[in-house]
């Protein structure tokens, strides 16, 4: 009897430990063609990516171990392995990524896929998960092809921020528009000829830094000449459009 058990005990052992290689390809369901690089990963967090033709191999732990397929801008499956040494997937495209609205010129709402010219937007808690004095650095590292500066000389100091690198010898500043409404950005000094005496010129921030990033409710960055035509001459180094928050319930 205890070499039945014994038996039974090994074969269960074996099996569970026992690794199956998986392999197939993956395509798309919209025309067909192979996808690379798609990460495939299962429930060991071990994982993998198609190559350049779609393919993949994996092994998985047992019959009960699940694929998770996931790819930028299509839907992420995730498939049982059971019997199966040979899994062919097909993605379908995800809807609900393409469905991004963002605030253009003059306030208008428009849906990303709809745009013919590049917007970036960030959501309030975007902003608001860790704060800063100055609104600006708030942006910092969050937004495509926009650098941001830190003020030289601590709390309440010029932020400075350029949209696809220097463009100017002397001003680069994008047009900052808060519900329509264009502010100046230029830093404020106050002059004076009495240097020699121990006077300096005190850096007090830039304009930006007036809006309470407790108010925003989205800001969309537009980078190109298309984006910003509509503001004409101000807007050649692009636009930083700012909507605060209303009084109306979130919903649920």
């Amino acid at each position: 009897m205890k070499h039945i058990y014994l038996c039974a005990l090994l074969l269960i052992s074996s099996f569970s430990f026992a690794q199956i290689i998986i392999s197939g390809t993956v395509t798309s369901k919209n025309d067909g063609t192979t996808l690379p690089f798609v990460n495939i990963t299962t429930e060991n967090n071990q994982g993998t990516t198609t190559n350049e033709d779609g393919f993949y191999t994996i092994e998985v732990s047992n019959q009960l171990s699940q694929l998770k397929f996931s790819y930028l801008g299509l839907k992420t499956q995730t498939i049982t392995v059971s019997n199966n040494t040979q899994i062919d997937i097909k993605l379908t495209e995800d809807a609900s990524a393409l469905d991004e609205v963002v605030i253009t010129a003059l306030g208008l709402e428009r849906d990303t896929k709809e745009l013919g010219y590049v917007v970036q937007s960030l959501k309030s808690e975007d902003i608001t998960e860790v704060k800063s004095v100055n609104f600006l650095d708030n942006l910092s590292g969050k937004l495509a092809g926009v650098t941001i500066s830190q003020g030289a000389t601590g709390v309440g100091s010029s932020s400075k921020i350029t949209i696809r690198g220097e463009a100017s010898f002397s001003n680069n500043n994008p047009l900052f528009v808060v519900d329509g409404i264009p502010i100046n950005n230029n830093t404020v000094f106050n002059f004076t000829n009495e240097a020699a005496a121990g006077f300096q010129e005190i850096d007090f921030g830039n304009g930006a830094m007036e809006v309470n990033s407790d108010d925003i409710d989205e800001v969309s960055v537009l980078k190109g000449p298309s984006a910003a035509a509509l503001y004409g001459s101000r807007a050649s180094n692009g636009v930083i459009v700012i909507k605060t928050k209303d009084g109306k319930k979130p919903k649920v």
